[in-house]
């Protein structure tokens, strides 16, 4: 009888399986984790710095006055503030919304000329009007440009208080992501809004006061006005950053579990792995390899899987976060900013975790009975 001795049936079982499978499902488990953690990090980073230059380049304003919500107040604290002998310029900011082409769309109010004190408000055509002008419309340039606008073209826009008014473009102006897209001047938001309230009060130091007499003056004017608060540029960017940090440390908690689920997998893998391996590794003692090797290959084994897993993740989460920056258009996302330490950081933490991750499989792996593997 030729056919297969069924006695030896068994070396076909599951010890012959292909060796590798298992670790290198786990090590896909912790790239995916850490990949996941890797953007979230990337973006709560480029987020930070997106609005940190985004502050840069469109205030240069000492003080910025708004609530904590952005809710609207009088716009006397403006008046009031303008009367200090500590404070040059001074520009109350409102927002509002009409009608384009029956698109709602978003409009601000400032003082332009006031304004151009306190920001960068840069004039590509035109020149920025008189704030007693009720007809003023201006737009920025990339706005401009997609719909073949210059200074000069008379826009139709629709109010909830007036209805259908032409405006005039007055002034083109270069990019400015705090004040968006569309701005008119006060007198034009007072002719064309019921609503009289400020959201954000912009304001300058006088040249030769001190910051600490300055800030003084306008913490005691605000005192009259109890829900607002007052900022300077680094407080604002530090408020910022903690409502990003806020945001984010939820889903990072969600997503470290996660990481450590992959983890408590990579030991029940190389468990299984040994198990599998048992006659290989009681082949390998009986050639001569100690206890003291077996427990450092199984260490090793453990650590390139983490490694690995945690590079490759590491890899991926950046390039995502970097093509989700790439194609945002918010003005809250678009510097790339990859901290460097943090990745460092997660390489080694990976590391680190493989080698605790083998300390278990490695030791029982060391305390096999040569024979009685050599036999399974």
């Amino acid at each position: 009888m030729t056919g297969a001795d069924p006695g030896t049936a068994s070396v076909t079982d599951h010890r012959t399986a292909p060796r590798g499978v298992l670790p290198r499902g786990t090590q896909t488990w912790l790239m995916i984790g850490l990949a996941l953690v890797t953007l979230v990090t990337v973006l709560s980073s480029s987020a930070q710095v997106s609005t940190n230059r985004a502050i840069d380049r469109a205030f240069t304003a000492d003080y910025i006055i708004t609530t904590k919500q952005f809710a609207n107040f009088p716009t006397t604290l403006a008046g009031d503030l303008r009367k200090l002998p500590e404070v040059s310029a001074v520009s109350p900011f409102t927002f509002g919304q009409y009608k384009l082409d029956g698109s709602t769309k978003q409009l601000s109010s400032v003082d332009p000329r006031e304004f151009a004190k306190l920001g960068n408000l840069k004039v590509i055509d035109g020149a920025l009007p008189l704030d007693s002008d009720p007809a003023a419309f201006l737009v920025d340039e990339q706005t401009a440009k997609d719909k073949k606008w210059h200074a000069g073209t008379v826009v139709t826009l629709e109010f909830a208080k007036t209805g259908k008014v032409p405006l005039p473009i007055k002034a083109v102006y270069g990019k400015n992501q705090l004040i968006g897209k569309y701005l008119v001047t006060d007198a034009t938001f007072r002719a064309n809004y019921s609503q009289q309230f400020a959201n954000v009060v912009v304001a300058k130091k006088a040249p030769g006061a001190s910051d600490k007499d300055a800030r003084a003056a306008v913490d005691r004017v605000a005192k009259n006005y109890p829900s607002v608060e007052v900022r300077d540029q680094t407080e604002l960017k530090a408020d910022q950053r903690k409502q990003i940090n806020q945001f984010l440390a939820g889903i990072l908690v969600l997503l470290i579990f996660s990481i450590g689920i992959a983890l408590i997998g990579v030991v029940n893998t190389l468990v299984l792995s040994i198990y599998e391996r048992t006659r290989e590794l009681g082949l390998l003692r009986a050639v001569g390899m100690t206890r003291r090797q077996i427990r450092k290959t199984i260490r090793w084994e453990s650590v390139i899987i983490a490694v690995f897993g945690t590079l490759g993740g590491v890899i991926l989460g950046t390039f995502t976060g970097w093509a989700v920056v790439q194609s945002s258009s918010g003005p809250s996302m678009t510097v790339f900013a990859a901290p460097p330490l943090q990745l460092v950081l997660f390489l080694v933490l990976g590391a680190v975790t493989g080698i605790l991750a083998g300390i278990r499989p490695a030791r029982r792996a060391a305390r096999l009975n040569m024979i009685s593997a050599i036999a399974a």
